[in-house]
């Protein structure tokens, strides 16, 4: 007889088989993800302490955990992961674990914003945009103060060598 776990990572064996994805086991702690980022900066970061102990971990995607390092790495400063998953449907790729919305860390470093915005913008001629891409990244919106990522699977506005992908405002 299965329990939930093991039922998950059976679940997730066959969506790696289906989609060859890699799948992150994301928890409240300090266990190490990425160089600069541990699991409990992903799990449900945009609610208070007292609430995310409520909260089951869950399994995030590769691409989604390697994000938010790929920026980190470009401009060398701290980022915060503001949201992962929203438990509301019309946050649609959040409620279903496909998105992740990052802030430079700091109202001072709105130039390092900037800077991340105006890489994306550069498309195929930024290096930025390019590493988002081969990690797996197709879903870039961008306001006054975040970012948001994310690994859907429709609703494409363009295309590259990397295949479908959309940008939007989210202002």
């Amino acid at each position: 007889m299965f329990d939930l776990i093991s039922s998950q990572i059976l679940f997730l064996y066959l969506l790696k088989q289906i989609y060859k994805a890699m799948y992150i086991f994301i928890e409240n702690t300090f266990r190490r993800v990425t160089k600069d980022f541990c699991c409990w900066e992903y799990f449900y970061p945009d609610y208070p302490d007292a609430l995310r102990k409520s909260f089951k971990p869950f399994y995030l995607n590769e691409s989604l955990v390697l994000a938010p390092q790929i920026i980190r790495n470009f401009i060398n400063v701290p980022v915060n992961i503001t949201s992962v998953h929203r438990p509301v449907i019309n946050q649609l790729f959040h409620y279903y674990f496909m998105a992740v919305d990052l802030q430079i860390n700091r109202n001072k470093e709105i130039a390092l914003h900037n800077l991340v915005i105006d890489s994306l913008k550069l498309k195929p001629h930024s290096d930025l945009f390019i590493n988002l891409r081969k990690c797996g990244i197709n879903g870039f919106g961008c306001s006054g103060t975040h970012l948001h990522l994310d690994i859907r699977t429709g609703y494409f506005n363009n295309h590259d060598d990397f295949g479908p992908f959309c940008e939007f405002d989210e202002t």
